[in-house]
């Protein structure tokens, strides 16, 4: 490798680079010099430089031009590898003969259960940081807390020492050793919760019945995701999600509950809607014969809900989720649930005016120790009995004897229905709203909020920088980072708005373009699209022969509306200003088909003897001239045909020359396309005359990509 440069700068102290990079920051000077030593057209890029300081040397890429005069910013990884401390002199040469990388292979030195596809990982961070990479060296990645460590096992054949950057790289990761292979191969086996093909969707009045379902906090858990697709719901009406409970009983009940969220990593710090807080409510309407269904639900008003508002309306952008996804759990033990969707409007009674509204009858009369209704005629022999056996709690419930010991009250919540005998509800009670404090643990944000689930619900959940979201460029599951009003109104989280910035390039035109601009750039494609199938319906001017196929550019070629090669057999230079030349000529053509046909095996003209030979075999010429007159010479409108004189004539010509084997091939696919109705018959005769190679298949790809189908 040649050098062109070589410069001596003394390594400053206090660098704020990140440590684990090979980008240096260098004085403004060496930029300067560097220009002025190459061409525009052979300035090299990237700009590498070899660094070294007594025996010690690596390969180093540039930041940016913006240290003092004399002075070179070093990540603190380059000066472990050259040995090199502050005020220490390094020699750089600027290096313009490395290659760029065509393969790699990594070998993580560990093994990191929070990297689920290291393509993407690598995709998103390394051209971040590095811009060469060596064989056999230790590449370090830094990420939140955590240090990645691989060891670079091979690169290209032909150099020991790669760039990386602007170019296509086979990258290949394999494991440590066969421990770590089995590790990686355990979790993968295990980490359905973020397999898009493990989530089951749901369905409109479908019930679907899950037993045994482990608690979350048990090791054998793993949670299944069910989804909702939006589209397929009438948005006026509300959305239920019911999780009913297979047994009858209030443990059973409290021991499920449901979370759904607006992204697959729905999970208990991560929700949209949840049944957790429904307990006391379904609790005291069951106590109260309000209700005999032992089920929990989520009521979801689509029109009502802001975020939800803003993804259905993405509903028709591509870059959109238009799930819902939802997660059934249990806490204590193993339970059985029915879980299903309905769509549809109900009036249900609030529970505290519904005990008002009970009636007694005539006949009956509320006991004053259980407020139960009791005939006339029995009430002392009961009343007797209750007061005497029954011990009515302030709560409203009665318990025979005594009050358990297992029966409790909230002592913070000034409210009569929280109560409970179960000590998983206690439990779930003071867990969600009886915390010390409901502060956000992955953000900076110090607001403090009323209870977990309002903290999750309109924080974690929502705007939380610390939000872990799949980014839908470089599909990495990442924080979504802080918001700006650019990520707000480009409708992206800030991580996804800067990984949009990486550009690619466009399958159709192979523009560069910048990745979040990809699917908006390709809408312009598809307008350009229809706009060119409206043109082509508009402009579709095709050879008045019933079996050619080709399309005529030039309207004035010649009066009949034919093609050149249709044209060609009945044309002559004579003067012929009253048409009874081409009249006879085209008489002529007509009896030759009729009479003798054309011969060719291909032929399927309707007005030829070969295609048709007992429709015409028993006519005499008599009869031929009289059906070329009164039937073929009536279908042409224009040019005026003196034998036309006084007849009533179609709006277009029409007329049936044989053709050669070439247009019948390609009318026989025409026709069978279009016979399908899938595409406008206009649109189909395009690809028929200007496809080099008309083949059926060739045809159907034309179209797949240009064509717009019929609604």
């Amino acid at each position: 490798m040649g050098y062109e440069s070589q410069f001596e700068l003394k390594v400053a102290a206090g660098s704020n680079l990140p440590q684990y990079s090979d980008r240096a920051i260098f004085p403004p000077s060496i930029l300067s010099s560097i220009i002025d030593s190459y061409s525009e057209s052979s300035l090299p890029h990237p700009l590498i430089f070899k660094a070294w300081h007594n025996n010690n040397s690596c390969y180093i890429g540039v930041k940016e031009f913006s240290s003092n005069e004399g002075e070179i910013l070093l990540p603190r990884v380059i000066t472990d590898k050259l040995g090199a401390s502050s005020d220490d002199i390094v020699k750089v040469e600027l290096f313009d003969k490395i290659p760029k990388g065509k393969s790699l292979t990594l070998k993580p030195l560990q093994f990191y259960p929070q990297v689920h596809n290291w393509k993407f990982f690598l995709e998103s961070k390394l051209t971040n940081f590095y811009t060469t990479l060596t064989k056999h060296t230790v590449l370090y990645i830094e990420d939140g807390l955590t240090v990645y460590e691989l060891f670079v096992e091979a690169v290209d054949e032909s150099s020991d020492t790669i760039g990386i950057i602007d170019t296509d790289i086979i990258l290949d990761v394999i494991p440590l050793n066969d421990i770590m292979a089995n590790q990686q191969l355990e979790f993968n086996k295990n980490f359905n919760h973020v397999d898009s093909n493990n989530i089951n969707e749901l369905f409109l009045n479908n019930e679907l019945q899950i037993e045994d379902l482990k608690p979350f906090t048990s090791s054998d858990f793993r949670p299944q995701i069910y989804k909702l697709d939006l589209s397929n719901y009438d948005k006026s009406k509300p959305l239920k999600i019911k999780l009913t409970s297979l047994n009858n009983d209030y443990a059973s009940l409290f021991n499920l509950d449901l979370v759904a969220g607006m992204d697959k990593l729905v999970n208990l710090e991560n929700f949209r809607w949840t049944t957790m807080s429904d307990d006391f409510d379904l609790q005291f309407k069951l106590d109260n014969d309000m209700i005999n269904s032992y089920e929990k639900v989520i009521e979801i008003n689509m029109l009502q809900d802001d975020e939800l508002l803003t993804k259905i309306h993405k509903i028709d952008d591509d870059l959109s989720d238009h799930y819902i996804y939802i997660v059934p759990f249990t806490w204590e033990f193993d339970g059985g649930f029915l879980l299903s969707i309905t769509n549809e409007s109900n009036i249900s009674k609030d529970s505290t005016s519904y005990i008002q509204d009970r009636e007694i009858s005539n006949e009956t009369v509320k006991c004053s120790n259980c407020s139960k209704a009791i005939s006339k005629d029995k009430l002392l022999l009961h009343e007797s009995f209750c007061l005497r056996n029954n011990v009515k709690c302030s709560c409203g419930l009665v318990f025979l004897k005594e009050i358990p010991e297992t029966h409790w009250h909230c002592d913070k919540c000034n409210d009569i229905t929280k109560y409970g005998s179960s000590a998983l509800l206690k439990f779930k009670h003071d867990k969600l709203f009886h915390e010390t404090s409901y502060k956000c643990n992955q953000c900076s944000l110090a607001t403090e909020f009323n209870n977990f689930i309002d903290l999750v619900i309109n924080h974690k959940a929502y705007v939380c920088p610390g939000k872990l979201h799949e980014c839908r460029f470089c599909f990495l599951i990442v924080p979504q980072g802080e918001s700006t009003f650019q990520d707000k109104v480009a409708n992206l989280t800030n991580h996804e708005n800067m990984c949009g910035n990486k550009t690619t390039e466009c399958f159709k035109c192979n523009k560069i373009l910048r990745t979040k601009d990809l699917s908006k750039h390709l809408k312009m494609h598809d307008l350009d699209k229809k706009q060119m199938n409206q043109d082509t319906k508009i402009n579709f001017n095709k050879c008045l022969n019933e079996n050619c196929i080709i399309l005529i550019k030039d309207s004035s070629t010649n009066q009949l509306g034919l093609c050149d090669y249709c044209f060609g057999s009945i044309y002559t230079p004579q003067h012929d200003p009253t048409n009874a030349k081409l009249q006879s000529r085209i008489e002529r053509k007509y009896m030759i088909q009729l009479t003798k046909g054309c011969g060719f095996s291909w032929c399927k003209n309707t007005n030829c003897k070969t295609h048709s030979p007992s429709r015409f075999a028993s006519m005499s010429h008599k009869d031929l001239l009289s059906y070329i007159n009164d039937s073929l010479f009536s279908s042409i409108r224009t040019p005026a045909l003196p034998v036309n004189k006084s007849k009533p004539l179609p709006p277009k010509n029409r007329l049936w020359f044989c053709v050669n084997e070439s247009i019948q091939l390609r009318k026989d696919i025409l026709d069978l396309l279009s016979s399908e109705n899938e595409y406008d018959e206009e649109l189909i005769f395009k690809p028929i005359n200007e496809l080099s190679t008309v083949t059926e298949d060739s045809v159907r790809e034309w179209l797949l990509h240009n064509g717009v189908k019929k609604m």
